[in-house]
């Protein structure tokens, strides 16, 4: 069994509908830790999550996605801390790179496992699920664009658009007009969303999976 933890339920909805669509030979689990906890004791608590997951018998692999927010750096630097790294080897594949997520081998003992760091959207720029999400809204769409001066013309002391969260609000309001109160997967299995391995961030998340999970 392959285990991704991610931080919501739009997270979790959204990978578990792209691990049914584009991975029919493997079986994923989706796990939420409820948001990215506070960097309190060391990250004591993140790190017995991914922790005893990674223990598990039957688990063949650990995948943690999480959101770089405004900074990814900053989250880069404290993934980079999480004990669980201590006994990991990276992978060495020459052709990896930064853009196409974090993949190593645990070894503790007699335990080989593969453990996995995606942050979105693309592992290098600010940003979060939603901006992964527009990726998918196909160019014929005829909402995502009024939902984009929607959220555009709102004042700034309603919207806070700074950064970051335009992509955000924009993805929730292109998505409340074909499923209001839903959440991104319905869009996607009924092909509101479309995943194309040929956009670059897609594919690379894609990849990403099946490294992990061989």
């Amino acid at each position: 069994m392959n285990v991704i933890l991610v931080e919501g339920f739009h997270d979790a909805a959204l990978v578990s509908a792209i691990c049914a669509q584009v991975f029919a030979d493997r079986e994923f689990r989706i796990e939420q830790i409820g948001g990215l906890p506070r960097p309190t004791n060391d990250d004591a608590r993140l790190n017995s999550i991914v922790t005893a997951w990674i223990l598990i018998g039957e688990v063949e692999s650990v995948g943690l996605v999480v959101d770089a927010d405004d900074d990814p750096d900053r989250v880069k630097r404290r993934l980079r801390r999480l004990i669980v790294l201590k006994n990991t080897t990276p992978e060495s594949d020459p052709n990896a790179k930064p853009e196409d997520g974090y993949v190593a081998t645990y070894r503790v003992g007699t335990v080989r496992k593969k453990f996995g760091l995606w942050i979105m959207p693309d592992n290098c720029r600010a940003g979060q699920l939603e901006d992964f999400v527009i990726r998918m809204i196909p160019d014929t769409d005829r909402v995502e664009q009024p939902a984009r001066e929607f959220i555009g013309d709102l004042p700034e002391e309603i919207v806070d658009n700074a950064s970051h969260k335009a992509a955000k609000h924009i993805a929730h309001a292109w998505l409340s007009a074909y499923y209001p109160g839903w959440s991104f997967d319905d869009a996607l299995k009924s092909g509101q969303l479309v995943y194309s391995s040929d956009d670059p961030v897609l594919g690379a998340f894609k990849r990403w999976l099946r490294r992990l999970a061989r």
